[in-house]
């Protein structure tokens, strides 16, 4: 009798500690998913703050302008594609302060833009990224 307590007691020590495991494991597998998406994101950020086109077109634009951005690796995790997009925003441009080229300080301004980064995995895992940059370059205003 004694022995059969024993063994009751063991298998629902053991079934716990099987469905801890489990849960542990799909904690670590939405953790890794994040990142993955958040390195996407960060990404088609990257690439957009790099490309002078995309910045240019949405300096004469009223709407954001959106990239989608490929990976250079185009990798898949688990047979889940990885997929990045940006969208810039241009907000306005404002004076250089302490900006001395010889040249009229209204010649020069700086061009404050937004751009909000995705990162998108199968499984409905999102992240997004807003990051604000601003360039130094040529005023509209003069």
């Amino acid at each position: 009798m004694v022995s059969l307590v024993m063994l009751l007691l063991m298998t629902i020590l053991g079934l716990t500690a099987m469905s801890s495991a489990t849960m542990e494991q799909k904690m670590a597998a939405n953790s890794q998913d994040i990142n993955t998406t958040l390195q996407a994101s960060e990404s088609a950020t990257r690439a957009v703050l790099t490309d002078l086109n995309v910045l240019g077109s949405a300096i004469n634009s009223n709407a954001p302008v959106s990239a989608d951005v490929r990976l250079d690796s185009g990798f898949n995790l688990a047979n889940q594609p990885v997929k990045s997009q940006a969208a810039v925003t241009y907000l306005g441009e404002s004076p250089v302060d302490g900006f001395s080229l010889g040249v009229s300080n209204k010649a020069f301004a700086a061009h404050h833009f937004q751009i909000a980064g995705k990162g998108t995995m199968s499984g409905n895992v999102t992240t997004e990224t807003v990051q604000g940059i601003y360039r130094v370059g040529a005023s509209n205003l003069k």
